[in-house]
């Protein structure tokens, strides 16, 4: 399904920008008008997710925001320093005292991070997707479709679609954010990985990003080769660490799961 920015989808970044502006009161009265016009029933997701978008800010900004930013940022530095069960107690707690759905979306990606709590973590962000989410639907439904891309092209169309509906509404410099040149770069990785064709990963690594470095990298650990992995993370770690805030973050993941990739090597080689 194609979609583009027109005239209706411009009256909802309004909406939008409303509510970023905290002015709630006149972004709720015009979602209610909307929800009582037939004219905008195609947009019946995008004014579901600018309705639960609202009661997060509203929540977020009200009488529990010292509750909010205590969860919050208590959880986050549990998150920097790899401490991901403390975490997730932590956005737990926040959802069941706030009932913000921000955490919701935090719990889930936090076990998103874990190779072996990831199917959990999917649930959850599925869970947090199908009730139209809120600040962080777009960044959700980025994490469901490059998940499913691999399993079901079907679910990862789909979420891919939710992705693209709320990022237009969202953001008026909108440009389609297209990761399948990435997946793609993603699978080979993991193809090659799995023929144990060692030389061709290492022929990739120089000219990949910093993404597709950290891939190759856990392949190497997952199929035994710790010494050349070790080897190569140790080299350009650092480098690739202080490029932005999401190559960092995909440091702090491969350190997290880098035992269980190891075990996984040992488990293999050992048949």
């Amino acid at each position: 399904m194609k979609i583009v920015m027109n005239r209706d989808r411009e009256y909802l970044n309004c909406i939008n920008n409303m509510i970023v502006d905290k002015n709630f009161e006149l972004a709720r009265k015009k979602i209610d008008n909307l929800k009582k016009n037939n004219y905008y029933k195609d947009y019946e997701f995008e004014i579901k997710y600018l309705s639960r978008f609202l009661e997060e800010q509203e929540k977020f900004y009200g009488e529990k925001k010292e509750l909010v930013t205590n969860f919050l940022s208590s959880g986050r530095d549990c998150l920097y320093f790899d401490e991901h069960e403390e975490a997730y107690n932590y956005f737990s707690a926040g959802l069941y005292v706030t009932e913000l759905p921000l955490f919701e979306y935090l719990m889930g990606k936090t076990l998103y991070m874990d190779y072996d709590t990831r199917e959990q973590g999917v649930d959850l962000l599925e869970q947090y997707v199908n009730s139209y989410g809120g600040s962080k639907l777009y960044k959700a439904c980025s994490i469901l479709e490059e998940y499913y891309y691999f399993l079901d092209s079907k679910k990862s169309n789909y979420y891919k679609d939710k992705r693209d509906r709320i990022k237009l509404i969202s953001n008026v410099d909108y440009k389609r954010n297209d990761r399948s040149v990435v997946f793609e770069e993603i699978k080979k990785v993991q193809e090659l990985g799995k023929n144990k064709e060692i030389d061709k990963l290492y022929e990739m690594f120089d000219d990949s990003t910093d993404e597709i470095k950290l891939r190759i990298i856990g392949e190497l650990y997952k199929r035994a080769y710790r010494k050349q992995a070790d080897a190569l993370y140790k080299k350009n770690r650092r480098e690739i660490e202080k490029h932005s805030k999401n190559s960092k973050r995909l440091v702090n993941e491969l350190d997290k799961n880098k035992t269980l990739f190891i075990n996984k090597g040992k488990h293999d080689i050992n048949g």
